[in-house]
């Protein structure tokens, strides 16, 4: 899916959560000069995931649960990246407030419904997308692999699907067989701080300046709003008369982007941290395209006079973080280097 159905689908989320049209195209030209853009442009799940992320955070964001037009996209996320099981708690959490919000019983029950039935379809696609994985690789059955994948697969130590042996896929003796849990585990060492190593001190470097942004705006909006954030969000008393509209309707994305940036600095290969957070969250162009609120991005000779002559180091060191890792990804990334 091209990146301007993407950015489209971000502006209309961004223009439900404030109803400024010049703001949320701002959000989307952001987004299209990202700091990951080379795996948006490039065949990862990032594209689809981020489409199917921001659909779910649109759909759900009017506070209402609609089966037809969540079922597709929650389920779908789930199976595109693992950490798509974090969506499940858009829908519940704003299932929940619709139903604080509600007096009649019978319209909280169709909520509850809704929502049960979502999540529900959701997950069985899940536990068929797994029970697939299993019958490939957990039985024996006959399968036509190619001279040279069994070539590869024996020289790399790789299990081939079809060839179930004493030893093999270990995962398949789980209680719960989760054949992504251990790929992860057994093939990327990823776990709790396995990543700090002084070798990976490059890759927390490239890494910090994303979670630097979630960082900073998760703790000021909580310190700003630490009685709302007690509440999580769901009641509306005295205690939210002094919050905007905005503030209260971003805490969810902030809950949410939180949550990421401390699993990507705890447990994920560091670097991941730039397109993980990049294609999950709103929260980098929402908060970078407050700096540009009188200023316009809309030509490069605008950009050029940023970064060479603005007045504002923010919107200087913004730009030149979203396009200089932009451009030097895409030329790592090409080449077969690494990157983010």
């Amino acid at each position: 899916m091209p990146c301007v159905q993407l950015s489209v689908c971000l502006s209309e989320l961004s223009l439900r959560m404030t109803g400024n049209k010049k703001w949320a195209q701002l959000v989307a030209l952001l987004f299209c000069l990202n700091p990951a853009s080379i795996f948006f442009t490039a065949p990862y799940s990032e594209t689809l995931y981020s489409w199917l992320t921001f659909r779910i955070m649109l759909e759900t964001s009017d506070n209402t649960i609609s089966f037809m037009r969540l079922v597709m996209p929650l389920s779908l996320s789930l199976v595109c990246r693992s950490n798509g099981f974090i969506n499940l708690g858009y829908v519940i959490y704003f299932a929940l407030k619709s139903c604080l919000s509600l007096s009649k019983k019978l319209n909280k029950m169709t909520i509850i419904v809704r929502t049960i039935l979502v999540v529900g379809c959701a997950l069985i696609l899940y536990g068929i997308t797994q029970l697939y994985f299993y019958y490939l690789y957990c039985s024996r059955h006959h399968i036509n692999h190619s001279p040279a994948i069994i070539q590869y697969a024996q020289k790399h130590g790789f299990i081939l699907s079809g060839i179930r042996q004493n030893g093999s896929s270990p995962w398949c003796d789980n209680d719960l067989p989760m054949s992504y849990s251990y790929i992860q585990n057994h093939y990327w060492n990823v776990g709790f701080l396995n990543y700090y190593k002084l070798k990976q001190l490059p890759n927390f470097l490239l890494a910090a300046p994303i979670l630097g942004i979630f960082l900073h705006f998760c703790f000021n909006y909580i310190a700003q709003n630490t009685r709302y954030c007690i509440y999580l969000g769901l009641l509306d008393n005295k205690i939210t008369k002094k919050i905007t509209l905005f503030e209260k309707q971003i805490f969810p994305f902030m809950l949410h982007g939180l949550f990421l940036t401390m699993f990507c600095i705890l447990f994920v290969h560091i670097q991941v941290a730039t397109r993980l957070l990049a294609s999950s969250s709103p929260l980098l162009y929402w908060y970078c395209a407050n700096y540009f609120k009188d200023t316009g991005i809309n030509s490069l000779e605008e950009i050029r006079d940023i970064i060479l002559l603005d007045k504002s180091e923010a919107r200087r060191l913004i730009l030149c973080y979203f396009i200089g890792f932009a451009l030097f990804g895409t030329i790592l990334f090409s080449n077969f280097l690494p990157w983010t």
